[in-house]
C-alpha cells in the first residue's frame, strides 16, 4: 500500500495530541485523536478496513510499517500508566476498539445526566459573553457524542437539527446577565428566531457597545455620611467613579434604570425643582435642631450639657469661616453619641451615631500612638475601604479618647459613641 505522506508525517514519536487519556477524558481524547488520524489519511487502520494482507503480499511491509506508526501515535497519546498495556497488541484497530469498551461513557446514563444538568445551570455570572458561549459550546459537543442517530429520511434530520438549535439560542439567552435583558428582549422578539450564531454575535455586540458606553458615561455618586450634623456649603462634593453603577436601556443615559425612567414613567409627583429642594432642606435642619435639643437635654445632665457646650465653642471655626455654618448633635438609641471632625482643620466637630470606631486622619492630634498591623482595612460611609496605619489615644479639650484609628486617607474622622 503506497504512502502519500513524507516520512516526517509517519514520525512514530509525534504526540498527535495534548489530551492524553488519563481514564476519565475520554470524549476529549477520542475527538482529538480521530481528528489528528482522518487528517493524515489513516483511519483504516482505526476502523480495521486496511486489513492485514498475507505476509506473502508485497504491500505487507509497507502496511506493518504504517500499522505499527498508528499504534504507536495511540500509546504515546496515552499516560504511561494506560499506554503501556497496550504495548502487546498486533494492530491499531485492536487498541483502538479496547480502548472504546474499556473508557467509552457514550452508553453511561449518569455521564448524559450530568453534561444535561450542567448545561441548565451554567450561567454568565463574571465571564464575558465570549467565555460563557464557549463554556455552552463544550457541553453541547459532548452532548453530541452520545447521540448517533441513524435517519432514514433527511428532511426529518434537518428539522430535528433545526428544533436543537432553537433549544440552545433559548439556553445561551437564558443564562445572560441581567444588563444584557435588552438585547435579549429583542432577539426573542424576531421573527424568524435568529440562529445561534447570530443572536451570540448580536449579545457580544451588545456587550462591547455598554463597555464604550458606560466608559464615557460614568455617573456621579453624591457620599453622605449617617448622621449629617454639621451644615456648611459646598461641603460634599460629588464623586465621579471609573464606571457606572445604573444604566438605564430606554434612553441610554446612566444613573438611573428603565425602571425609574422619566421619559417612560413621567417625573415624581412630588418632584421639586433644585432651588424649592433647597430651600426644604434648610427648613428640616432647623426643625431638626430643635428636636435633638430636647433628646439631649432628657439624656445629659446640665453639668455634661456645659461641657459638651463650651467644648463646642471651643472648636468653632474661626472668623474667616462662613457665617452660616452651624453645629448641631445627632442622637440615636440610649444615649449613645459619637464626635466627627473635618480632617481639612475646619474646627469643626460632629457628633455622629453611626460610627463603629474611633477614627481620625490627623496624626498630630495623638497623644500616645502605635503602628497597626499590616493589611487591617476599615470602610467609611462613602462605602470606599481605607488602610488601618496605626491606634493610639487623643484629648480633645479634656475629652480623652482611647483606641482611636489612624486612617491618613480618612475625609471625615469619625469616633465611636460615649456615653
Amino acid at each position: 500500500m503506497a504512502s502519500s505522506f513524507q516520512p516526517i508525517d509517519l514520525n512514530p514519536s509525534i504526540q498527535i495530541t495534548q489530551h492524553k487519556l488519563n481514564g476519565l477524558n475520554f470524549r476529549e481524547w477520542y475527538q482529538s485523536v480521530l481528528l489528528v488520524i482522518k487528517g493524515k489519511g489513516k483511519m483504516g487502520y482505526l476502523t480495521g478496513t486496511s486489513a492485514t494482507p498475507p505476509m506473502t503480499d508485497p504491500s505487507y511491509s509497507n502496511w506493518d510499517a504504517e500499522n505499527s506508526i498508528v499504534m504507536a501515535w495511540l500509546i504515546n497519546s496515552m499516560e504511561l500508566k494506560i499506554g503501556r498495556t497496550y504495548l502487546f497488541c498486533k494492530t491499531a484497530h485492536e487498541i483502538w476498539t479496547t480502548v472504546q469498551e474499556m473508557y467509552s461513557d457514550l452508553q453511561n446514563s449518569a455521564q448524559c445526566f450530568e453534561i444535561r444538568s450542567a448545561l441548565r445551570n451554567t450561567q454568565q455570572g463574571n465571564k464575558s459573553v465570549t467565555e460563557y458561549f464557549n463554556m455552552l459550546v463544550e457541553l453541547w459537543q459532548e452532548m453530541d457524542l452520545f447521540y448517533t442517530v441513524s435517519w432514514k429520511c433527511s428532511e426529518d434530520k434537518l428539522l430535528y437539527d433545526q428544533m436543537l438549535e432553537k433549544e440552545r439560542v433559548f439556553d445561551f439567552l437564558q443564562g445572560l446577565t441581567k444588563e444584557l435583558d435588552e438585547v435579549r428582549g429583542r432577539i426573542l422578539g424576531l421573527k424568524p428566531l435568529p440562529t445561534l450564531k447570530e443572536a451570540f454575535a448580536m449579545v457580544r455586540r451588545e456587550e462591547s457597545r455598554r463597555k464604550v458606553m458606560l466608559q464615557n458615561n460614568p455617573t456621579i455618586e453624591d457620599p453622605h455620611l449617617n448622621s449629617a450634623l454639621v451644615s456648611r456649603k459646598n461641603d460634599l462634593k460629588t464623586i465621579r467613579p471609573k464606571e457606572a453603577k445604573t444604566w438605564c436601556d430606554h434612553c441610554q443615559k446612566p444613573y438611573h434604570t428603565k425602571e425609574t425612567c422619566w421619559l417612560i414613567h413621567g417625573k415624581p409627583a412630588d418632584w421639586k425643582p433644585r432651588s424649592q429642594r433647597k430651600a426644604a432642606a434648610s427648613v428640616n435642619v432647623a426643625e431638626s435642631s430643635a428636636d435633638l435639643k430636647k433628646q439631649c437635654s432628657a439624656i445629659f445632665s446640665d453639668e455634661q450639657m456645659d461641657m459638651l457646650k463650651n467644648l463646642l465653642s471651643q472648636l468653632k471655626p474661626e472668623a474667616s469661616a462662613p457665617a452660616n455654618s452651624t453645629a448641631n448633635i445627632a442622637h440615636k438609641g440610649n444615649g449613645q453619641f459619637s464626635f466627627l471632625s473635618r480632617q481639612e482643620n475646619t474646627g469643626e466637630w460632629i457628633l455622629d451615631s453611626g460610627a463603629t470606631d474611633h477614627m481620625t486622619g490627623s496624626l498630630a492630634d495623638f497623644t500616645s500612638y502605635k503602628k497597626a498591623d499590616k493589611g487591617v482595612t476599615i470602610t467609611v460611609a462613602e462605602g470606599n475601604s481605607s488602610m488601618v496605619v496605626g491606634t493610639g489615644d487623643l484629648n480633645l479639650s479634656g475629652l480623652k479618647l482611647k483606641s482611636v484609628i489612624y486612617v491618613p486617607e480618612l475625609k471625615y474622622s469619625l469616633n465611636l459613641p460615649v456615653n
